[in-house]
């Protein structure tokens, strides 16, 4: 198909012919850059967008940054979503102008192409962005989650927000940045108001690990701990699993019920190294927290059954009922 040809397709209302047309444009490279940057300025709306998906393929980032001033969202749309693409630099403080567009598309199309080019100065805009709306805010935590430590103080600045939900982004964000200074700050989101975020920063301070598990389990050593920050042990790795065992035993022994059937349910997913305190929660005043104990004893299998002997001894009948269980599994096998 000829230049000409492959222009008229590339602003089509058949998305197919209109991303064939794209491709094979591109693929011409510099022979369809004149044309490309006609169709740019035309009054066509479809043909200018088609146009700036097209140049940035080509790698025109000058032309883009210019359509980043059309009147029509779509276009602004393309044009930021290309240089995001090409990761243009030195298209930053015009994307950045665009977190303010009246067209919700455009703004989340920016906060994405800033989170692609990763440079620093988009952070506190992005930042601001994050109290947005939801779709907003979602990329705009995505943004900084790429643009990683350099995002850490202004993630930490939001989880002091009014908006639970921008609470609840801000410490994801954190989790997945996995620098350490926010650990502190994280912490104290464990004793938040909001179930959600108290779940966010716990959860969040288990994917940092280290300094952040330690205030996880200093929490949970407190009398102010939360159900959310015990749940999130379910997350710890195995190799972190020492550090978790003592703090779990004594919720086991001074917890509440829910506090001690969410224990029993962590330890149930935390391997062998958990089956001891399983067998002994088969002694718990709560029928809840022993039937929670015995599901987590079946989960792990035989290797149960060396624990499960002394309790046996012991005359305890669930004791008893799993080691059966499990010894006419093995036979099945």
């Amino acid at each position: 198909m000829d230049l000409e040809s492959l222009i008229l397709d590339l602003g089509s209302k058949d998305r197919d012919k209109r991303w064939r047309a794209s491709e094979e444009l591109a693929r011409m490279g510099d022979k369809a850059v004149s044309k490309l940057l006609e169709a740019l300025k035309s009054g066509n709306v479809d043909l200018r967008v088609g146009a700036a998906i097209t140049l940035g393929k080509v790698g025109m980032a000058d032309p883009l940054i210019e359509a980043l001033k059309d009147g029509e969202w779509e276009v602004r749309w393309a044009a930021a979503t290309s240089l995001g693409n090409l990761k243009a630099k030195n298209a930053v403080d015009d994307l950045i102008s665009l977190l303010g567009d009246e067209s919700w598309e455009v703004r989340r199309a920016a906060a994405i192409a800033l989170g692609k080019i990763k440079d620093p100065k988009a952070v506190k805009p992005l930042a601001e962005a994050m109290k947005s709306e939801l779709m907003i805010r979602f990329e705009a935590a995505r943004a900084l989650i790429q643009l990683g430590s350099g995002a850490v103080e202004s993630l930490i600045n939001l989880l002091l927000s009014d908006d639970p939900d921008v609470r609840v982004k801000a410490a994801e964000a954190l989790g997945f940045i996995g620098d350490e200074r926010a650990t502190q700050a994280l912490a104290k989101c464990l004793g938040d108001q909001d179930a959600g975020v108290r779940d966010a920063a716990a959860k969040a301070l288990v994917k940092i690990g280290g300094e952040g598990l330690d205030k996880l389990l200093f929490h949970l050593a407190s009398e102010e701990r939360t159900l959310e920050a015990l749940k999130a042990l379910d997350l710890v790795e195995e190799v972190d699993l020492e550090k978790c065992l003592p703090v779990l035993d004594e919720i086991l022994k001074k917890g509440d019920e829910e506090a001690r059937y969410e224990a029993v349910v962590v330890l149930g997913k935390l391997g062998e190294k958990g089956i001891e305190l399983l067998v002994k929660a088969l002694e718990d005043e709560s029928e809840l927290v022993r039937r929670g104990a015995a599901m987590g004893i079946l989960i792990n299998g035989e290797k149960s059954l060396p624990f499960l002997d002394k309790m046996v001894e012991k005359g305890n009948e669930l004791a008893k009922e799993l080691a059966k269980e499990l010894a006419e599994k093995i036979k099945r096998k």
